[in-house]
């Protein structure tokens, strides 16, 4: 994987991780479900459905965020040995 497009990735998991924190404290009346392809449908959210599918999908994104920090700093480490 290219060093530029790691950063990128790393950076756009951390937003991500980012939007999630802040929809997770919403009360149940402020979340709503849209059906995808379809922005005219609402449905009022089951918000401890939708709660758990948040905390799921910022678990998988923060393994995902550790593993790519790992190859950044082994890149960082052959880069700098690669200097040395």
């Amino acid at each position: 994987m290219e060093l530029e497009k790691l950063l990128n990735e790393i950076r756009d998991i951390k937003n991500d991780i980012k939007r999630i924190e802040q929809v997770i404290p919403y009360k149940a009346n402020e979340l709503c479900i849209s059906v995808l392809g379809n922005l005219c449908v609402n449905a009022p959210a089951d918000k401890e459905f939708l709660i758990d599918a948040l905390n799921s999908k910022k678990i998988e994104l923060t393994e995902r965020l550790n593993k790519l920090n790992e190859a950044k700093q082994m890149s960082e480490k052959i880069i700098s040995g690669l200097i040395a």
